[in-house]
């Protein structure tokens, strides 16, 4: 039987957290404590912080962060095909530079948590929908799995879109910090692009997982079609409850 260990890509093992599983999923743990529990507790008697500047830089980050590496994808989109993309030799120069592109993403996975945590400590709970945890938490596995057992592949083009779609809603973001929300008119059209962005994402993993031609690994490709079908339900729920039902109540 073949162990994790045997699995696991080892052109990745020089890179920054890929030496254990218990790595992403002890971070995430510890992300999912804060969040739901230790946060609130220690925020329940104090006011919320006032982090306008964090928060400015850290959408500015995100935007730049986020149009650098879909432009890295972007150029490694040559090697893609729509039906089948498998990893390259591991020991070519074009490989390796696509794994570093690959683990700079899952790094800005991590980046994204920071998210929810300045969420807690300005007391806006209500934005720590289960949604948003399960989205953040669940990418940081899913990418940092992908990148030590199954590079490259269809996460090139999985992580492009990924990156575009995040520098307009960290636009958006980043506008909203000093624009009236009724100039922001088209705030659920961020909610519209995250589901057809996630829906472009589920077709790239179901044709590699139903393609019996493709020799990249089917578990990887099914485990990220479970992953974004759960994405998309919340996602759907949430475009429901926030606009739907309000627009019905406004008539």
């Amino acid at each position: 039987m073949t162990t994790l260990g045997e699995m696991k890509d080892k052109t990745v093992d020089d890179f920054f957290l890929t030496h254990s599983l218990f790595q992403p999923f002890g971070l995430v743990a510890l992300y999912l404590v804060f969040v739901t529990k230790l946060g609130p507790t220690l925020m329940k008697n104090r006011e919320p912080m006032k982090l306008n500047h964090v928060i400015f830089v850290y959408n500015l980050i995100q935007i730049f962060s986020n149009g650098y590496l879909a432009v890295m994808f972007w150029l490694n989109l040559k090697n893609v095909s729509l039906l089948c993309t498998n990893s390259d030799s591991p020991t070519s120069v074009e490989s390796m530079s696509l794994l570093t592109v690959q683990h700079r993403y899952v790094l800005l996975k991590l980046v994204d948590l920071v998210e929810t945590i300045v969420f807690v400590l300005r007391k806006k709970n209500n934005q720590v929908s289960f949604l948003h945890v399960f989205h953040h938490g669940g990418l940081v596995l899913v990418s940092w799995i992908s990148l030590n057992y199954a590079p490259g592949g269809p996460h090139v083009l999985s992580g492009y879109i990924n990156c575009c779609v995040h520098v307009v809603m960290y636009l958006y973001y980043l506008l909203s910090t000093w624009m009236e929300r009724k100039q922001l008119w088209w705030k659920k059209y961020i909610t519209i692009l995250q589901v057809g962005g996630n829906c472009m994402l589920l077709v790239n993993y179901v044709v590699h997982l139903l393609n019996p031609y493709c020799s990249f690994p089917k578990w990887n490709s099914l485990m990220l079609v479970l992953y974004i079908l759960v994405v998309l339900y919340l996602f759907a729920k949430f475009y429901k409850e926030s606009y739907v039902k309000k627009q019905v109540k406004l008539q």
